[in-house]
């Protein structure tokens, strides 16, 4: 029963999220009687630590610093 309140907390948080270019996009949600299973954007350029281990040098770092601070600034 924690579990499911849980993820309806995290549920009713993703829809409050203001939408914004560099926030992952919730699309909904489905369940069977053993899983529930949340639909969200997909993020094809992969994971963040990946997309900074690639990047050459600081200044291709600072822009992804800036895209994910101005993504937690309009939370």
């Amino acid at each position: 029963a924690g579990g499911e309140a849980t993820l309806t907390a995290e549920i009713a948080m993703l829809l409050a999220v203001k939408p914004h270019s560099n926030l992952i996009k919730y699309r909904g949600r489905e369940s069977n009687d053993d899983f529930v299973f949340l639909v969200i954007e997909l993020a094809d350029r992969g994971n963040l630590e990946a997309c900074v281990k690639s990047l050459g040098g600081w200044s291709e770092r600072k822009d992804i610093c800036r895209q994910l601070c101005a993504g937690l600034r309009s939370l």
